[in-house]
């Protein structure tokens, strides 16, 4: 049996409005069986030139309609009206008029309307200028005009008497009516389309677009493929009951009193045209779990719930289970449906859905009494309260959904609401996560396999966040764009590859509004899921969720500690965010993931504190979020707010410190991106304290990149802020600026570019000295002044010069922050290096000495600044070809570290290894050549492992290496070399020493 749909256009129109629909339909393999199409064709003409003729009114082309149905479609059943614009009107005015005549009953072959931007109430559309146009007395367009008397009456009259109906008789019949608006249409705003219909929604595209789905987005004919499926199902099953209309018909009843209409509840099996994937774990876990009768599929929008409970349906189904799939917006018509299934006599059935007896408890009631397996589904149930008895909850088990009481039932829920506590007590909740990128990989070549090659797949996967919905839909769109033969550009956009650098380059662009690129690559459907996601939240009470979400996307797409930078408090003192409490921000942020937009998840450390609790936003979250209008429009709220959020989490976390370090690790993304996007972003602060807040989180951020040795990240860093630092209203010799230019000196330092870090510091001493208070005995002054004197110590034959310089610092130390200070010792450090640098091994010695008596009484002795201290003492004991002692020194220091867990993460990882390069030579001075090879073999594979390969350490163990095992071949036919031509045991110093980056201050 076929669905005969009839299209209706709109004002000024004809039937070609709907080609690009109609070729969706004949090209999708399913629909074309199983519907024919019908064009309804009206005048509607701007003017009427001939005096004998007249332009028809809404009135008068109903009844042509009814007489084209009576008449050429007389044998058309079932039928399926589908409308644009003033269509809709039409149709409206048809069913009025027929309720009103009590012939209601003539149009009962009318099984589903939906409507494509109806104007209800009228349109205001350019009203001034259509009272002036030549069209003004058009019949038609008056009843266009807002709140027309008419047509308000004619939709009053299909609200009560089709929509709502009570019963079917021969003045009201419930026919489904589905009403849908345009999300850009200016002519008919979705509100006015929508207005009085229960089951609406909104498509993309304006007035006339929203009827021409694209491949790039077919929503439109997505919702029509739904209604026509479903009416052809229940079609099927009529016909294949062998009984007469009255028995058939699910709205009537032998007493010819009528009953609403049942809805189909065959599972939608067209949707499984690909295998799923990545699942297999998950749907043997449900398999095998045989004591859970409830299991609720829960997961953001697009993560593949609804593919996933087909899959578990088609298995019930091979395995001769009864299998009933209930779609939740027709919730009460399914229910129906599976009470008819299961047997229940009509009586029954009437009264309980007039409300005399309680739908759920019948339908529960022939549930519970079945003794063959069966599986009921409830697809998309968002908003779980529906699936409750009134004023009850869930898990009361009064309502639609409840736990079997035998083994010979199950219920599969699928949901964005993953809140455990909203379900029955025992259901098992299953959060879906989105696919790994093999898998990913495969649902992109399933779809388009000449896309390019696994490895292209796989990183497009990732580039798309693994989600499924954007993974099929970049699948077709490529499969779409290979089918199209019209040049598209210079680049376009064809395989797995192409797709992904597009996306990229989308993120980087600067336009407010890219439009066709979002539509190509999928991301209005992307911003659709998360408004609906975001209403739900706003819909269970939690108003304050979707600015939390956009605050957080303000951040790194890395993985957020939102328990460190929530209980800091700052958002209370916000009002950006209402004043939100700790409290009330947790509480939306649970919301957040019920309905799956952040997902939660738990990754120990060893301090086991708040930063093991993080959360994650699906990448394209992030960068949508934030070009949200009120992000836009509120930019300096949102960065303020997050870099003074993160900024809270780092206070008194000195970044310097090894102890601090898993606390940074967590949040250096963050930091990094807030303090970058707030300076340098799109719209970069201008408030002069914000702006001072966000250069400081930005160096702090430095000093930890550079303690950790990853500097191209901190160079970027530095480089973006010092470049642009007049995109935020500060002066390259700016006090806040001076302090990022000290950074980028340390990492010219650090990287081993020794001249031009002396030239940066020269510059960077003389601005501090004049404008910072106190000049050049100021702390950052003298920090300055000390890198200088490290950068001078490091070149070559300049020793003399730097303990010059290194002298007039201590004194200036000395008074201002004490000669035994923190800063102070690691300055006295590195006038001890000059001393051996020059020969002056012997006056080293008692400094350093000083130095470490200092250190291991006021601090740990696994400090990092103190075991550098010994590794200095023990290279100047070297220079005093004094063997023995620097092997105790170096021994005992080692045997204070022990062996780390993790040494690549290790905060003394290449103090260990330079410290092992020490013995090495202190064990081939005392002539124990074999011992010293092992060590140094040891550590050239550590160093590969562990060090850049650009890195000075790694060179000189190379060297060494080299040295000994030449000295090795060299021993088979000679005596062993005396200590004195040791390898960097004399007293020339031709290189930096490798302890030059240890344990200094900023």
């Amino acid at each position: 049996m076929g669905v005969h749909v009839v299209f209706v256009h709109g004002l000024f129109s004809s039937p070609d409005t709907w080609s690009a629909m109609t070729r969706f339909i004949e090209a999708d393999e399913e629909l074309r069986e199983l519907v024919e199409l019908h064009y309804f064709r009206y005048p509607s003409p701007k003017f009427m030139f001939r005096p004998d003729r007249r332009i028809p009114d809404l009135s008068a082309i109903g009844e042509q309609l009814k007489t084209y149905l009576d008449n050429t479609l007389a044998n058309a059943d079932p039928l399926v009206l589908v409308t644009h614009s003033q269509g809709g009107l039409v149709v409206k005015q048809l069913l009025a008029d027929a309720c009103h005549a009590r012939k209601i009953q003539e149009l009962s072959r009318i099984r589903q309307i939906v409507m494509y931007a109806c104007p209800t109430t009228g349109s205001e559309f350019m009203l001034s200028l259509r009272r002036g146009a030549w069209f003004w007395r058009n019949p038609q367009e008056d009843k266009l005009r807002p709140f027309n008397r008419e047509v308000l009456a004619a939709h009053q009259t299909v609200i009560e008497r089709i929509v709502f109906a009570q019963n079917n008789t021969d003045t009201e019949w419930r026919i489904p009516i589905a009403a849908y608006g345009g999300n850009e249409d200016g002519i008919v705003p979705a509100e006015i389309a929508t207005f009085g219909f229960i089951e609406t929604g909104v498509v993309p595209g304006d007035h006339s677009s929203l009827i021409r789905p694209t491949p790039a987005d077919d929503t439109a004919f997505r919702v029509l493929k739904r209604v026509l499926t479903t009416v052809a199902a229940t079609a099927h099953q009529q016909q294949r009951t062998g009984s007469d209309q009255d028995e058939i018909d699910p709205r009537v009843t032998e007493s010819g009193s009528g009953k609403q209409l049942s809805e189909p509840v065959t599972p939608p099996w067209a949707d499984m045209k690909h295998p799923i994937r990545g699942r297999d774990q998950l749907l043997a876990d449900i398999d095998h779990d045989h004591t859970t009768r409830v299991h609720v599929l829960s997961g953001e929008g697009g993560v593949g719930k609804t593919r996933l409970a087909l899959e578990i349906a088609q298995r019930a189904k091979r395995a001769g289970e009864m299998v009933w799939w209930i779609r939740m917006e027709r919730l009460n018509g399914c229910m129906r449906q599976v009470a008819t299934l299961l047997g229940a006599p009509e009586n029954p059935i009437e009264r309980a859905w007039m409300g005399i007896a309680s739908p759920a408890e019948l339908v529960w009631s022939l549930l519970n009494e079945q003794r063959r397996p069966w599986l009921l589904i409830f697809d998309n149930a968002d908003k779980p309260e529906r699936l409750a008895a009134p004023g009850q909850h869930i898990g009361d088990g009064v309502g639609w959904l409840r736990e079997p009481e035998n083994d010979y039932g199950r219920v599969v829920v699928t949901s964005r609401q993953g809140d455990e506590s909203v379900w029955t007590p025992n259901s098992r909740v299953h959060r879906i996560p989105t696919l790994e990128s093999f898998a990913g990989a495969a649902v992109l070549r399933d779809i388009f396999r000449a896309g390019g090659s696994v490895l292209d797949a796989r990183e497009l996967s990732t580039e798309l966040g693994g989600l499924p919905l954007r993974l099929r839909q970049a699948g077709v769109h490529l499969e779409s764009a290979n089918r199209n033969v019209i040049y598209q550009g210079p680049r376009p956009v064809r395989n797995f590859q192409t797709y992904r650098l597009a996306l990229q380059s989308r993120w980087e662009s600067t336009e407010e509004s890219p439009g066709e690129l979002d539509e190509a690559l999928g991301l209005n459907l992307t911003r659709g899921v998360i408004d609906m996601s975001l209403t739900l939240a706003v819909d269970r009470g939690s108003h304050d969720a979707p600015r939390l979400l956009k605050l957080l996307s303000c951040l790194d797409t890395a993985a957020i500690p939102y328990y460190l930078l929530l209980q800091t408090n700052t958002l209370a003192r916000s009002e950006l965010l209402g004043k939100l409490t700790t409290r009330q921000a947790l509480g939306a942020l649970k919301e957040l993931t019920n309905v799956g937009l952040v997902q939660l998840l738990s990754s120990p450390t060893e301090t086991g504190s708040d930063i093991d609790h993080l959360l994650t936003l699906h990448p394209e979250y992030h960068h949508l979020l934030r070009e949200d209008p009120d992000v836009v429009e509120r930019a300096a709220e949102y960065y303020t707010l997050a870099v003074t959020m993160v900024a809270a989490a780092v206070a008194d976390h000195d970044p310097d410190d090894p102890t601090n370090w898993p606390l940074w690790n967590r949040l250096v993304a963050h930091s990094n991106q807030a303090a970058r996007t707030a300076l340098v972003g799109p719209r970069p602060l201008s408030e002069h304290d914000p702006v001072a807040q966000a250069i400081e989180l930005a160096r702090m951020t430095l000093r930890y990149l550079i303690a950790r040795g990853f500097l191209n990240p901190a160079s970027e860093l530095a480089d973006a802020i010092i470049d642009r630092c007049d995109e935020c209203l500060l002066d390259i010799d700016d006090p806040e600026i001076l302090s990022i230019r000290h950074e980028k000196a340390r990492i010219a330092l650090e990287r081993g570019d020794r001249e031009t870090a002396e030239r940066m510091f020269r510059e960077i001493v003389i601005e501090r000295t004049a404008k910072l208070p106190g000049g050049g005995r100021n702390a950052d002054t003298l920090a300055s002044r000390h890198k200088l004197a490290r950068a001078i110590l490091e070149q070559e034959g300049r020793a003399r010069e730097a303990e010059t310089e290194l002298l007039a610092i201590v004194e200036l130390e000395r008074g201002v922050r004490g000669f035994d200070h923190s800063d102070t010792l690691v300055v006295r450090r590195s006038l001890a290096r000059a001393l051996i640098y020059q020969g002056r091994a012997a006056e080293a010695l008692p400094q350093l000495r000083q130095i470490l008596a200092v250190s291991v009484r006021t601090w740990p002795g696994t400090r990092p600044e103190t075991l550098w201290v010994r590794h200095t003492l023990a290279r100047c004991l070297l220079e005093l070809e004094r063997y023995a002692d620097a092997e105790a020194e170096a021994r005992f220091a080692l045997d204070l570290v022990g062996n780390p867990a993790n040494p690549v993460e290790s905060p003394v990882m290449r103090w260990s290894i330079s410290m092992q390069r020490t013995l090495a030579i202190a064990l081939l001075g005392l002539g124990r050549l074999d011992e010293a090879y092992e060590i140094v073999d040891r550590i050239r594979q550590q160093a590969a492992d562990q060090l850049d390969p650009a890195d000075p350490l790694s060179e000189r163990i190379m060297k060494l290496f080299r040295d000994i095992r030449e000295q090795l071949r060299r021993q088979q036919a000679e005596p062993l070399e005396p200590p004195n031509d040791t390898p960097e045991a004399s007293s020339e110093h031709t290189e930096p020493p490798d302890d030059c980056d240890a344990g200094d201050v900023p």
